[in-house]
């Protein structure tokens, strides 16, 4: 178990930096997909994401038969950050 420093005393760059080593040692950014609990459905979490996509397995279908349109609305949109 880790144990954090005094947070009250870190300077905001010093937070910055904390947080930047944890999102890291935490694999920012990865997908994990996992059932549920009941084994009836599967979440998809996508980075730090607090809630996951959670569909059941004909939904998740019904989402895959379209991959191909989603991608091509997927591709028109910014960059994150971008205009």
């Amino acid at each position: 178990m880790a144990i954090l420093p005094d947070l009250s005393k870190m300077t905001n760059q010093q937070l910055q930096t904390l947080v930047r080593a944890m999102a890291e040692a935490n694999g920012a950014g990865k997908v994990s997909i996992r059932k549920t609990a009941d084994g009836r459905k599967a979440s998809v979490y996508h980075g730090h994401g607090r809630f996951p996509i959670t569909a059941y397995r004909e939904q998740w279908l019904a989402v895959l038969d379209h991959a191909e349109e989603l991608r091509g609305v997927v591709m028109t949109l910014p960059e994150k950050g971008g205009e």
